[in-house]
């Protein structure tokens, strides 16, 4: 049976896995690539590996499994947690926001009295677990304990307003794409990465285990589309695809960008050109394995990166998922 993408992406932003923490988002995805027929496994580093395909060029799709989050640092005497980031956060985007534990327990982010109404560094916040004591938080908590968004997720139309889009959308496209592949004319692996948040840690030794001859990162990317922008991408929600050319880790090789826009043609998929000014995904360090790899992306529009909520529209993942189905399905020359 199809899985609506929307559904499946519903699924995965819901599952707690920040950098580092990935098993119960591994042991999703290895489910779902079994149940839809691919080959799937666990490398040494943790990552998720799937593949369809046993002649042709070897092409490698990634998309990283975690997310964002907060780390206790230390518990003071009435109980408040001291925190730092797991991934990069903005202190004014995520004040007065809920944060889960894995354990389930919640607590709030608050600014310290002093702070309100200044500009914010992370040190100015802390988290409330609604406790009167040390002993009190430490049954719930301790150093060293990891904490997420509390998940949240609405569709309205075509867009979607859910915590962790970035970069749960991807894993969502990529296992869409395993669905919707019939026939495919290249080895096609579907590599789900570790750790990208904290240094794209996972992408490298992914990729050296496979030697792909072309690697692509399936991950969002900033947009041009929101009230005061300041043109850090050049996409806009709804027009498709994108395709990579440029972001500050990895630049495509022309041959990869003309040939994802020409499948893309082919097929009627719609299709926009990606250049990100800050930030960057999997392509940097899968770029440099071995002696090279050609690399490109697949990129999904994304409003409000890292904040507690993302927006993205459907038109864009259903067009990312084809446009790699249809990769997956065209012998690949570049």
């Amino acid at each position: 049976m199809t899985v609506d993408i929307s559904k499946r992406i519903e699924e995965l932003t819901g599952i707690f896995g920040p950098s580092g923490r990935e098993t119960q988002v591994a042991d999703y995805i290895k489910n779902a690539l079994t149940e839809l027929g691919a080959e799937a496994y666990e490398d040494p580093m943790g990552n998720v590996i799937g593949k369809l395909g046993t002649e042709g060029p070897k092409l490698l799709f990634a998309a990283h499994m975690d997310t964002i989050g907060l780390m206790v640092t230390a518990i003071d005497d009435k109980g408040y947690l001291s925190f730092t980031d797991v991934g990069w956060l903005d202190p004014a985007m995520i004040a007065h926001t809920f944060v889960r534990f894995e354990n389930g327990a919640q607590a709030a982010v608050c600014i310290r009295e002093e702070k309100i109404g200044k500009e914010l560094k992370l040190k100015d916040l802390y988290l409330d677990l609604g406790v009167q004591s040390r002993e009190e938080a430490e049954m719930l908590v301790s150093i060293g304990d990891m904490a997420v968004f509390l998940p949240h997720f609405h569709r309205n139309g075509s867009r979607i307003l859910a915590t962790y889009l970035d970069n749960r959308s991807g894993c969502g496209v990529l296992l869409s794409a395993v669905e919707r592949i019939r026939n495919p004319k290249n080895q096609v692996y579907f590599l789900f990465t570790v750790q990208e948040e904290i240094g794209t840690r996972g992408a490298a030794p992914g990729a050296y285990g496979i030697m792909p001859d072309a690697a692509f990162a399936v991950d969002v990317t900033d947009v041009k589309d929101v009230p005061g922008t300041k043109n850090q991408g050049t996409c806009t929600l709804g027009k498709g695809a994108g395709i990579k050319i440029l972001d500050s880790g990895a630049m495509s090789r022309p041959g990869v960008v003309s040939a994802m826009e020409r499948i893309g043609k082919e097929k009627g998929i719609p299709c926009q050109r990606d250049i990100l000014l800050g930030g960057g995904t999997d392509a940097g360090p899968m770029a440099q394995v071995g002696q090279g790899i050609p690399v490109g992306g697949v990129s999904i529009p994304c409003r409000y990166v890292h904040a507690p909520i993302e927006v993205c529209d459907t038109v864009d993942l259903e067009a990312s998922a084809d446009l790699i189905a249809a990769m997956a399905e065209t012998e690949w020359k570049a």
